[in-house]
């Protein structure tokens, strides 16, 4: 049984400069725009009263201060800056919808507020009020990180292409058809239009069902799939004649799916992954041990899941309440290539059963953790049948750090 333990440093390196450069360049590209004062943003100051003469001149400051905390994020990514990135950039998403372009748009734009959250949900702690704002941020390589990042990147990317796909599913956008032409597909009569929009209709679809995929199982494979894709496409932009901070503004979307292929597999998963690589596995738990195989095999009448608690090994019997039966052990210690020893936690758990039958089949989820009393035994004799821990098989490795029995 092994426990999780830190990613490489390079590795957790490398996933925060993506994740720079995806936030960064998005900011950057996006404030762009503003010092171009593009057009298309005066129906969405139009939400707030500010007219065309006026939301001119604001244009350029607005794109200004984007283009400074791109910078930042690129170069000095503090926290202060973080959480300005995510409420901007979410706040921008939202006036797609407000002004009548749909919720495709907001969901297109995940890779916008759905990098900068994973750099500030998966950094490192920093202590001290003053230091949170002056400190930059780097990315913790601990377990807890890595699984916020991870869960905050793979519900970004599978957004951010089930919106672009309801672009060519459900909205049948026209820009699309200017995409195909460079590509060489175009209509060369009115009677080849339908089947135009039929072709647009399904490339949609599809980008929905990869969406769809990577929030099911986003294995490196579909990842590197969904990175070239957006690539691909989002260059499209540049050949059709759009201005190139088009492509430079989405760098997000592109970086959201490289930073989850470089987060280990394991920390992907919607639920820990129980994998078998040892034969046996000794825990020591007070006078006596317990002695277990693989959890192919794994046979409990009673317990209905297998409960997983992280930092912690929870062995408790089957045949009796919950209360004053469980034992916890802490700082589990590895001893070859298979085995493991735990010390002593002398803890105990006092709870209720969540069960309604008189068999107290079903555990509490959250039970009282005390002291174990001086001199008393840990796990009860054989000649307490009723209390004593039964026989098991379970996995001699797991993807968490515990497990509960």
């Amino acid at each position: 049984m092994s426990e999780r333990s830190d990613i490489e440093p390079w590795r957790a390196k490398t996933i925060e400069v993506v994740l720079r450069v995806g936030a960064g360049l998005c900011f950057i590209g996006h404030g762009a725009f503003g010092i171009l004062a593009k057009p298309g943003w005066l129906r969405y100051l139009s939400l707030f009263g500010i007219g065309p003469e006026r939301g001119f001149r604001v244009m350029p400051v607005i794109g200004m201060v984007d283009i400074t905390v791109g910078f930042a994020l690129l170069f000095a990514p503090v926290l202060p800056v973080i959480v300005w990135a995510v409420v901007w950039t979410v706040f921008t998403a939202l006036l797609r919808p407000v002004a009548g372009e749909g919720w495709w748009e907001f969901l297109e734009r995940a890779g916008n507020y759905g990098v900068p959250l994973a750099l500030g949900l998966s950094a490192a702690p920093i202590s001290g009020w003053w230091a949170r704002l002056t400190q930059r941020v780097h990315v913790d390589p601990g377990p807890g990180a890595m699984y916020r990042g991870a869960l905050v990147l793979r519900v970004s990317t599978a957004a951010l292409l089930i919106g672009h796909g309801g672009y060519g599913a459900v909205m049948h956008k026209a820009s699309w058809v200017n995409y195909l032409a460079k590509l060489g597909i175009r209509p060369s009569s009115m009677e080849q239009i339908p089947s135009i929009v039929h072709l647009v209709s399904s490339i949609g679809w599809v980008e929905i069902a990869l969406g769809v995929a990577v929030l099911v199982h986003p294995n490196a494979a579909l990842l590197g799939i969904v990175v070239v894709w957006k690539v691909f496409t989002e260059r499209l932009r540049i050949q059709a004649g759009e201005p190139s901070w088009e492509f430079v503004e989405r760098f997000g979307s592109y970086t959201a799916p490289l930073a989850l292929l470089f987060i280990p597999a394991s920390y992907r998963l919607w639920l820990p992954t129980l994998t078998a690589s040892a034969e046996i596995v000794e825990v020591h738990l007070g006078l006596r041990s317990v002695e277990a195989v693989p959890l192919r095999n794994v046979k409990n009448r009673f317990a209905r899941h297998v409960h997983a608690v992280h930092g912690r090994l929870v062995v408790g019997p089957a045949e009796r309440h919950t209360a004053h039966d469980s034992v916890a052990v802490t700082q589990a210690q590895r001893l070859g290539d298979h085995r493991l020893v735990t010390d002593e936690g002398h803890l105990r758990t006092s709870g209720q059963s969540a069960g309604l039958s008189s068999e107290h089949h079903v555990l509490k989820e959250q039970t009282d953790v005390e002291p174990t009393v001086s001199g008393q035994r840990l796990v009860d004799c054989e000649d307490q049948a009723h209390r004593r821990i039964e026989e098991r098989e379970v996995t001699a490795r797991l993807g968490v750090a515990s497990v509960g029995v």
